[in-house]
C-alpha cells in the first residue's frame, strides 16, 4: 500500500469517526500536516471524490443509518452528523437518496 493510500485511509477514518466535528479541507490539511492541494489530489485519486464530497457522502450515509436504526429525533441526528441547517440537510439528503429524512423515518 502506498503512502498516499495509507494517508487517505487515515483521513477517511478520521472523517467517519468524527462526523459532528467541523470538517473541511483547511481543518483536515492542518490536522494531517499536508497541503490542501495534496489532500484534494489524494482524495480524487483514491476515492474519486473531492474532500467536500467525501465528507458530505459520509455524513449523509451515517444519517441514513441512524434514521433507520434508531428512534433519535431528526434534529439530534442532524446535529450528530455535523449539519448546522435542517434545510441544507434535508435538501442534500433528498438529492442523495431521493426521499426526505422524515419520509424515510415513516417507512421504517
Amino acid at each position: 500500500m502506498s503512502h498516499d493510500e495509507k494517508l487517505a485511509l487515515r483521513i477517511a477514518g478520521y472523517i467517519e469517526n468524527n462526523p459532528g466535528k467541523p470538517l473541511c479541507l483547511s481543518i483536515l490539511s492542518e490536522k494531517f500536516y499536508i497541503s490542501k492541494y495534496t489532500m484534494e489530489r489524494i482524495f480524487r485519486t483514491q476515492f474519486h471524490l473531492s474532500v467536500h464530497q467525501f465528507i458530505l457522502e459520509k455524513r449523509l450515509h451515517q444519517a441514513y443509518e441512524l434514521i433507520i436504526e434508531t428512534e433519535l429525533p431528526l434534529k439530534e441526528i442532524i446535529s450528530i452528523v455535523g449539519f448546522k441547517s435542517i434545510t441544507t440537510f434535508t435538501k442534500e439528503f433528498r438529492e442523495r437518496f431521493n426521499i426526505t429524512p422524515s419520509a424515510l423515518r415513516k417507512k421504517t
